[in-house]
């Protein structure tokens, strides 16, 4: 980290001392220069989804200690760029367009290689804040975190399974471990075990050095290595289970891997399921009352291109995907053998949403969101015993910035709300036109 210049040292000191004096220390001693310097060379993602914002942007950090942000990798929109300097284990993002009358700054600290923000974050026009409650339990606080990028070729989703006798009865443990941005892992192991569904977790941090990854957990380290498309590596798959090496393959549609609803309007309605498996390959079944009809095979994916490869069958067929809507055609009528084009809808934007809020008067509301496979929905919300909104309509998705599940109602009234894995943001007006904002998640 190169030194600062005189002004922005006596800045980046008088900050500081601000912070330490406000969390109730006593030191006000600042150096230059931390005792061991951290290379934070490198490039960050930033989520600030619980901040309040379903939004990624980027943050890049070069030898020279110049930073930019950014809402893409490429950094060609400016979104705040300047220089970085340091005291003590403290960095600060000093802006370009800071002056000694109006400093625009930020702080940070590094843990796990990761940034954490002491001080709110200039992005663009907004001002992000360090720091969030979150908004129906106070207890639970949301923090700016800048996540490093490294080791992005190992990314992503490897799956395994194995069965163990107990009780009689056959225990199946199925379990995957996600490498993501910020050195950060995550295990779970899902099983059934007298007629009960169970889940075991395990998160920590991650370094992979010549196709040897280490993680760390809480009480333990646990060393495993990679062969091509698998990773062999202990694993435990219960609480009370002892860890045992085990080979898990890598998921190569994981990113895509879900169950998708579709519907046909003919003289008998079909209905349809495409469920796409972490493996590449894929199970189709249609019902039209009358008959059920299926499907198997493997599929590719890339860039939301699909390739569907029917078992048995030398021709191929394709598809895309794209914000939660895949669009594909298959065989719903064995009669006429013909394919034809289903419009699926993944089951993140399926099914009933609920939801419960309150205003600034304490009155609290109650949102019911039905999303069916025929792009139909109905919306009510009530405040109390009484109905504020009683809709039904169709539903679309469109991205602009974001993912956004569009309502157009019978009435020609549009509501609009994003989507994120979790569940459904929305705002609406009321008569008075005061708002009220909710979160709609599935049971």
């Amino acid at each position: 980290m190169k030194s600062l210049s005189r002004f922005f040292s006596i800045l980046l000191a008088f900050l500081l001392g601000l912070l330490m004096f406000g969390c109730g220390g006593t030191t006000t001693e600042i150096t230059t220069s931390p005792i061991e310097e951290e290379s934070i060379v490198g490039e960050y993602m930033i989520d600030i989804t619980d901040l309040g914002m379903p939004l990624i942007f980027y943050l890049k950090i070069d030898a020279d200690d110049n930073f930019y942000l950014s809402p893409d990798r490429t950094y060609v929109t400016d979104k705040g760029h300047g220089t970085v300097g340091s005291s003590g284990n403290t960095y600060m993002l000093i802006y370009s367009d800071s002056t000694a009358e109006t400093p625009k700054t930020s702080t940070f600290e590094i843990e796990e290689g990761n940034l954490q923000f002491q001080t709110a974050l200039p992005y663009g026009s907004s001002n992000l804040p360090a720091s969030k409650e979150d908004e129906t339990d106070p207890s639970i606080i949301y923090y700016l975190v800048g996540k490093v990028l490294v080791y992005e070729d190992y990314f992503g989703e490897y799956a395994g399974s194995h069965t163990v006798s107990a009780m009689g009865s056959d225990v199946v443990y199925d379990y995957t471990l996600k490498f993501g941005v910020g050195r950060e892992f995550s295990f779970v192991s899902n099983f059934v075990m007298g007629a009960e569904a169970y889940q075991y977790e395990e998160t920590g941090y991650y370094d992979i050095e010549d196709n040897v990854v280490t993680l760390y957990l809480e009480s333990e380290t646990v060393i495993g290595s990679f062969d091509e498309e698998s990773l062999l590596i202990p694993v435990k798959a219960s609480e009370m289970g002892s860890r045992e090496e085990r080979t898990l393959q890598l998921a190569v549609t994981a990113a895509c891997a879900s169950t998708f609803y579709g519907h046909l309007d003919k003289d008998n309605d079909v209905s349809a399921v495409l469920i796409l498996d972490k493996f590449g390959g894929y199970s189709f079944t249609s019902d039209d009352g009358s008959f059920v009809l299926t499907e198997s095979g493997s599929f590719t994916f890339d860039n939301g291109a699909l390739v569907f490869s029917p078992e048995g069958d030398e021709d191929s067929y394709t598809g895309t995907l794209a914000n939660y809507v895949l669009t594909a055609s298959f065989v719903t009528d064995s009669t006429s053998g013909k394919r034809e084009e289903i419009t699926f809808y993944c089951k993140t934007i399926q099914g009933e949403f609920t939801g419960t809020t309150t205003d600034e008067a304490e009155n609290e509301y109650q949102a019911s969101l039905v999303l069916n496979s025929d792009a139909t929905f109905t919306l009510l919300v009530k405040k109390g015993e009484e109905t504020i909104i009683d809709q039904s309509g169709t539903f679309s998705v469109r991205k602009f910035m974001f993912v956004q599940l569009i309502l157009t109602c019978e009435d020609e009234t549009v509501y609009e709300m994003v989507i994120s894995e979790v569940g459904l943001n929305v705002n609406f007006t009321l008569a008075d036109e005061s708002e009220i904002g909710f979160s709609l998640k599935k049971e």
